[in-house]
């Protein structure tokens, strides 16, 4: 639905942020498998850091994109983010 009307809808604009977005997701994806290629590296605690992630993303695209269903996303937020201390105190002997 919007590839015929982008050029009246949104044009297309190219930006440095594109490819910047998609080489620091392949870094952040290649540190993530190289610290779990660690021996006795523990799964569940690299895993919550990586779910951590989302807070950042959530609060700068709150703050910069005006979001307006900021109460809708923020208690999914919460239910991840109880998931990540499930998965902290569980990884807990």
């Amino acid at each position: 639905m919007w590839y015929p009307k982008r050029k009246v809808n949104t044009p297309f604009e190219w930006r440095w942020s594109i490819p910047m977005i998609g080489l620091f997701l392949v870094v952040a994806d290649f540190l993530y498998f190289y610290a779990i290629s660690y021996e006795g590296s523990l799964i569940s605690v690299i895993s919550a850091l990586r779910r951590g992630g989302v807070i950042i993303s959530f609060t700068l695209g709150a703050m910069m994109f005006n979001e307006k269903n900021v109460k809708q996303k923020g208690w999914l937020l919460i239910g991840i983010l109880a998931g990540v201390i499930i998965l902290l105190f569980g990884s807990k002997k």
